[in-house]
């Protein structure tokens, strides 16, 4: 089976937003707001 994850981000001068979805009408979506200046890791499993 073939797992797939949807990433969008949107970047501004003073912030970062990431949103990571699952595949699916019903899979999971996740909201990461980061200020800037921070290093944000994203670790797919």
């Amino acid at each position: 089976m073939t797992q797939a994850l949807y990433v969008g981000l949107d970047v501004h001068k003073d912030t970062i937003a990431v949103a990571v979805a699952e595949k699916g009408r019903r899979g999971e979506v996740r909201f990461f707001l980061a200020p800037l200046p921070t290093r944000l890791i994203l670790y797919c499993v």
